[in-house]
């Protein structure tokens, strides 16, 4: 049974692997981030299904990620980076939120759509399980995605276009960083805020030589940004 059983796990192993050779090398990295924008577009059209939507975009980006499977570092993460990362993540947490305060915002870049469970969800059971998925999105999910995207891929790509992977993590030009910045800031209705985070995550790479620490770090800031949603009651930032 056991052979049985690793020749069974071996062979999907090989045609998972056969399978993502045929791939564009940037898909791993693109298509989650992609299809979290697709369905986050959905979610400003439809606030009326706003938690049946983002529950579906969660497991879909899962799903994509768990398949695709982009690679962010080898070995484990180093306690030192992981430690700088926390401590990173935290202080842009406050950095974010004191910023948004002043920040005059765009109508372009839309805006979240604040919503309140408390409010709009009756059920106890359902409202929490609800807050569970959300937070999971928040502070698993979406820093992720991003920092695969950003920091692992774009900032490389604008420096490399055609052959990108060889780009050492953390190693940019003033011109890719300047970009990568943008791009990120104006993808958030607190440009500004973000503008500083991309920043941030982009000079903690540099730093660290880790896209994992990016992760860790983003993760941090979302979840005590989750934190400070609950407590405040700033839903503005759901």
């Amino acid at each position: 049974m056991w052979d049985e059983e690793f020749f069974l796990d071996h062979s999907a192993h090989v045609r998972h692997t056969e399978i993502m050779s045929q791939l564009p090398k940037w898909a791993p990295y693109a298509v989650p981030f992609f299809l979290f924008l697709g369905i986050t577009t959905l979610e400003s059209s439809m606030p009326g299904h706003y938690p049946l939507i983002y529950t579906l975009k969660v497991l879909v980006v899962g799903i994509s990620l768990f398949v695709l499977r982009p690679r962010l570092g080898d070995g484990r993460v180093s306690l030192r980076n992981g430690a700088i990362a926390a401590v990173v993540g935290l202080a842009l947490t406050a950095i974010w939120v004191a910023l948004d305060r002043i920040t005059p915002h765009i109508a372009l870049l839309g805006h979240r759509t604040a919503y309140n469970p408390f409010h709009e969800i009756g059920n106890a059971a359902v409202r929490d399980g609800f807050m569970a998925v959300r937070l999971i999105g928040l502070a698993l999910l979406a820093p992720f995605i991003e920092e695969a995207f950003y920091r692992a891929f774009l900032l490389r790509f604008i420096d490399k276009p055609d052959d990108w992977e060889t780009v050492p993590n953390g190693r940019f030009t003033t011109t890719s960083l300047a970009a990568n910045v943008a791009i990120f800031a104006l993808s958030h209705p607190e440009w500004l805020s973000a503008a500083v985070f991309g920043a941030a995550m982009c000079f903690l790479l540099k730093y660290t030589g880790d896209a994992r620490a990016c992760v860790i770090a983003h993760a941090t800031t979302n979840l005590a940004l989750g934190a400070y949603v609950l407590t405040t009651g700033s839903w503005q930032y759901w």
